[in-house]
């Protein structure tokens, strides 16, 4: 991939995302793009792979010098993407197939060899269908299939996310593969996930420029994250008043038993986590927990719990009424609309949600929906895409409204967080 940028402007309403004036990918095998949420490190990944055709709003302007030192411009570059993969946190959106088989087989063009693959690298029949799996799950079986892909350059936005431990540690596994295999690949994330992996080079999105970054600095700002989120788990004294109670859950799906007389209570006031494998149904937990998932008839279980609940899943887009950040906080008083703007760290006035990143997606309805005056607030993988600095804010935001009485339960599979943050976690295995 010995590829140079030159003169790299992208534009996104007439200021600049990214101004530099040059980039060059040469000789390295596996390169991290790291920065705060909103720095534009999508947008990058995207404009390196040549995948920016979703974005029309872009005016995006470069020379690309390739292999043989022919110069050409962007927009030519991005019409021949045969050499790129890319894949990013919107998992659903890169899906192609009704079943794994067909994901795989995509790639490799032989259902006997992607059979194999599937029976080797994972627990699932390959035939199972895509729409039954986890996030993690599906974005386990694209980076399968990123791997098995004719494609020299793989990139890979937040590839980290929605894994539980041991998934973290087999597509680390599988990324050490495609570098040995040859292939280029260039990662964008928040910087927890660099103990899994060796990078030949590494970089910091600041300001609007490119810049070398040591993986000591990095380092040190996960260690301060993790002192102070320590230092901040002060609580008001949790009340002995159990806000929801469940006694002997029971929930299948068709023939997979989820929970089997499973019993557990959350205490008004308590952030509690909730962590386990991808499909051990933490999801489905919640939703049951927000009543979004009713029970049948003839279950016997026994939920108590307050109507007065909040839900916030892990597709950001569904959670908006419109696509004007202005709009979406005209529900709201004119102080608690301050309070929210200030609280989200990024001029959202004259913004709409489809300009905003998916971790800023995250942030602005964690906030617009905590603002309501409900009891509960159930949030799944509200942590994806978050930078170090993002995670302290909005943990020391959850704390204060649990000391307010409000009690706060934590889907995600970033254990440490869920450690470091709640009064309780139920593990799910």
């Amino acid at each position: 991939m010995n590829l140079v940028f030159e003169n790299i402007v992208i534009k996104n309403c007439f200021f600049p995302i990214i101004d530099c004036k040059r980039f060059s990918t040469h000789n390295r095998n596996l390169i991290f793009f790291t920065g705060e949420s909103g720095s534009g490190k999508t947008i990058f990944l995207r404009f390196l792979s040549g995948y920016l055709d979703f974005f029309e709003e872009l005016d995006i302007n470069s020379d690309v010098i390739l292999e043989n030192s022919t110069k050409i411009k962007w927009n030519e570059y991005s019409e021949n993407k045969k050499s790129n993969f890319y894949l990013g946190q919107d998992i659903d959106n890169f899906i192609t197939g009704l079943y794994i088989i067909d994901e795989i087989n995509s790639s490799v063009m032989d259902i006997d060899i992607s059979e194999k693959i599937i029976k080797d690298n994972t627990c699932f029949e390959p035939f199972s269908m895509i729409s039954e799996l986890s996030h993690g799950q599906k974005k386990l079986i694209l980076i399968l299939k990123a791997l098995y892909s004719k494609a020299n350059n793989i990139y890979l936005d937040e590839p980290f996310t929605y894994l539980d431990r041991f998934e973290r540690d087999k597509v680390g596994n599988l990324i050490e593969i495609m570098v040995k295999k040859g292939k280029n690949v260039i990662i964008a994330g928040h910087g927890m996930e660099l103990f899994h992996l060796e990078f030949e080079a590494m970089f910091e999105i600041k300001d609007k420029n490119i810049k070398s970054i040591d993986k000591k600095v990095i380092r040190k700002r996960f260690f301060d994250l993790k002192n102070t989120l320590r230092k901040n788990r002060i609580c008001n004294g949790l009340s002995e008043n159990p806000v929801i109670n469940v006694k002997d859950l029971c929930f299948s799906y068709k023939d997979n038993v989820v929970f089997d007389k499973q019993n557990f209570e959350f205490i008004k006031g308590s952030i509690n986590g909730i962590s386990g494998k991808n499909g051990c149904g933490k999801t489905t937990l919640a939703k049951i927990l927000a009543n979004k998932l009713k029970l049948n008839k003839n279950n016997k279980s026994s939920i108590e719990y307050d109507k007065n609940t909040v839900f916030i899943g892990n597709n950001p887009d569904m959670y908006f009424l419109t696509n004007s950040c202005k709009k979406e906080l005209s529900f709201f008083s004119e102080d608690t609309e301050k309070s929210i703007v200030d609280k989200v760290g990024f001029d959202i006035k004259d913004r709409k949600i489809s300009e905003l990143s998916y971790g800023q997606k995250i942030r602005f309805l964690i906030y617009l929906y905590c603002s309501l005056n409900k009891n509960i607030f159930i949030l799944d993988e509200i942590f994806a895409g978050q930078d170090m600095g993002n995670i302290l804010k909005i943990a020391g935001f959850l704390r204060k409204i649990a000391n307010e009485g409000k009690t706060i339960i934590i889907i995600s599979q970033d254990s440490f967080i869920v450690r470091m943050i709640s009064d309780k976690i139920l593990r799910m295995d």
